[in-house]
């Protein structure tokens, strides 16, 4: 039988107490980190500029560079423009932890809506304590510190607004990594041409063929014009095809076509194997992390895009999710796995979806994982030659029926019958009433030639389909 310790008892109950209190002295203060991260990202919603500068230190670090809250400020009032689509949502939780003495780092991940869709990436506050209030000392996103080649580090603040070292644009560097231009530009064409040679490596090893054998020897390697015409076959000709499909574009972005810098582009080449802007790149780890898109669709998606074709991806039709879509066209594409043959219930709601997109005016092109793992470049090139037949058809159907209309059209504002004529788009009474104002850009609702609503005006009266028929 153990004797009763006064002293441990008392020692323990002390001890328990202090750390109960200590552990609800941290939850009140992630308590004030969670509102401050809150209200900096209710101002951006309800942009309230007034909220940002009451939040914002007098000096932070704005994505890598070091601003007074004035210019970040203005910043952000330059990408809030009337009547352009912005909202963003913390989608996450707000891990808080300590970055340094009187520093907190607040990461999060936040889910931007712009005219151009939906993003998710990684972002973080870094919140500081001055006279008994939080400020904000430091804003930016993971993406943008890998792309300025940036490293978050208590030192940065001791010397608030002087830039770090990997960023001088007094030197207007092409890469923003503070190197001169010349330098950059070396060190980009050393890393194109390793890719490159990488890459050749791959694709002589899927041929069986040894790169230094091709270089010590060229005869061996004989060149497609001079094979004998009994020698070429139909997998001669569609390998030729591949090998003539436009090149990679060091210098230009893949999905949005947009020109981006050499040091952008090799730095998304070695992370993500296509060359995107920073703003793909964002759209690009949000397509892999949070859709359904499978890595065969996306291979497929830019391999599509090389060859020039107008694709989507990832696009809801209003009653499913396409992998690819051509509206030009009028094709969805999509890359089904083996479960898509093997599972009775899968198969019959693709049959669904089929016919869905088939009253929607839409074809659909299934094509199997296996394809595009293996034989990637010849699927693209005869998705493409069957996206150009369809479309020509399509086109060449739209004509027929347009001719058969015997010059019917609608009124842009009532929808009311009249004779077709694109110089002449409304009726007796909305003509009367539109002019009065004569506002040649007014927003109407319906499409001249076929009647389905739209955003047509005077100067623009028929849709993109039949603007195209008529012209």
């Amino acid at each position: 039988m153990y004797k009763f310790n006064t002293k441990i008892f008392v020692f323990l109950t002390v001890l328990l107490s202090f750390s109960g209190y200590q552990s609800l002295k941290a939850q009140d203060n992630n308590k004030k980190y969670n509102r401050i991260v809150n209200a900096w990202n209710k101002a951006h919603n309800k942009w309230k500029p007034e909220e940002l500068r009451a939040i914002y230190s007098r000096e932070v670090l704005y994505y890598c560079q070091w601003q007074n809250k004035e210019a970040c400020i203005q910043d952000k009032t330059t990408q809030m423009t009337p009547g352009r689509v912005f909202e963003q949502r913390i989608v996450s939780q707000i891990k808080i932890s300590a970055l340094a003495e009187n520093l907190i780092l607040c990461k999060f991940t936040k889910e931007v809506t712009t005219d151009d869709g939906e993003v998710r990436y990684p972002a973080y506050l870094v919140i500081t304590e001055k006279d008994n209030q939080l400020r904000i000392i430091a804003e930016s996103d993971d993406i943008s510190d890998r792309n300025m080649n940036f490293t978050l580090t208590g030192d940065l603040f001791k010397n608030p607004g002087k830039n770090p070292k990997t960023r001088k644009p007094e030197e207007k560097s092409v890469s923003g990594l503070g190197l001169p231009f010349y330098s950059i530009t070396s060190i980009s064409a050393i890393a194109i041409i390793a890719l490159a040679a990488r890459r050749r490596r791959k694709r002589m090893a899927l041929k069986n063929i040894n790169p230094k054998s091709v270089e010590s020897n060229p005869a061996s390697h004989t060149p497609v014009n001079n094979i004998p015409k009994q020698e070429i076959n139909t997998s001669t000709i569609i390998e030729t095809t591949a090998k003539s499909t436009p090149t990679e574009r060091p210098t230009c972005c893949i999905h949005c076509q947009s020109n981006i810098e050499l040091n952008v582009s090799v730095y998304s080449l070695q992370n993500y194997d296509y060359p995107l802007c920073r703003k793909c790149q964002k759209w690009y780890l949000n397509v892999v992390s949070f859709s359904t898109a499978t890595k065969e669709s996306v291979s497929l998606y830019f391999a599509l895009k090389k060859l020039d074709v107008p694709a989507l991806i990832e696009v809801h039709d209003g009653y499913k999710t396409v992998d690819i879509s051509v509206p030009d066209a009028k094709v969805h594409i999509e890359v089904d796995g083996k479960h898509h043959a093997l599972n009775s219930q899968q198969a019959l709601q693709d049959l669904k979806r089929t016919f869905y997109s088939l009253k929607d005016g839409y074809n659909t092109l299934r094509i199997p994982n296996t394809l595009v793992k293996n034989h990637l470049d010849e699927a693209a090139n005869i998705v493409t030659e069957f996206l150009k037949e369809n479309r020509d058809r399509t086109r060449n159907s739209q004509n027929q029926s347009s001719t058969q209309s015997n010059h019917f059209g609608y009124c842009i504002r009532c929808k009311e019958h009249l004779e077709l004529n694109p110089g002449k788009p409304l009726c007796y009474n909305c003509y009367s009433i539109w002019s009065q104002y004569e506002n040649y850009s007014f927003r109407e609702n319906h499409c001249h030639c076929c009647g389905k609503e739209h955003g047509t005006s005077m100067s623009k009266p028929l849709c993109i389909n039949c603007y195209r028929i008529v012209s």
